[in-house]
C-alpha cells in the first residue's frame, strides 16, 4: 500500500499569493498567513543571486519551496536576467528540472 499522504496535501498553486519586495530583495509565497520566503541580492548587471529558500515546517514536504522556486525563475525570465544559485534547495531543483539551466549564468557550474 503506497503513501499518498505527502500528494494530498499538496498546496494547491490558487491557493498561493506571491509578493515580491524588490527593497527586502525576497519574493514571498504565502498559505493562510504563512510566508515562504526566497532571500536573494542583485547587481547592475542583471544578476540575481540567489542566496536562501526556507518554509514553515508547516507547510513543509507540501511542494511550496518549488512552486516559490519556479516563480522565480519565470520572474528572471521575464526580466531576461541570468541567475546564480547560491542557495543548495535551488542547486538541488535545478538538476532535476535542467529545463531552466539556461536562467544561469555563463560560467557558473551547478554542483
Amino acid at each position: 500500500m503506497s503513501d499518498n499522504r505527502n500528494e494530498k496535501n499538496k498546496v494547491d498553486l490558487k491557493d498561493i499569493t506571491f509578493d515580491h519586495d524588490e527593497e527586502r530583495q525576497t519574493f514571498d509565497a504565502i498559505i493562510d498567513d504563512q510566508h515562504a520566503v526566497l532571500e536573494y541580492r542583485s547587481n547592475k548587471e542583471g544578476k540575481i543571486f540567489i542566496n536562501h529558500t526556507e518554509v514553515p515546517e508547516t507547510l513543509q514536504g507540501r511542494g511550496v519551496a518549488g512552486i516559490l522556486v519556479q516563480h522565480v525563475f519565470d520572474y528572471v525570465r521575464e526580466n531576461n536576467m541570468r541567475m546564480i544559485p547560491v542557495c543548495p534547495y535551488v542547486k538541488s531543483y535545478l538538476k532535476k528540472h535542467p529545463e531552466h539551466m539556461d536562467l544561469v549564468a555563463s560560467g557558473i557550474r551547478i554542483t
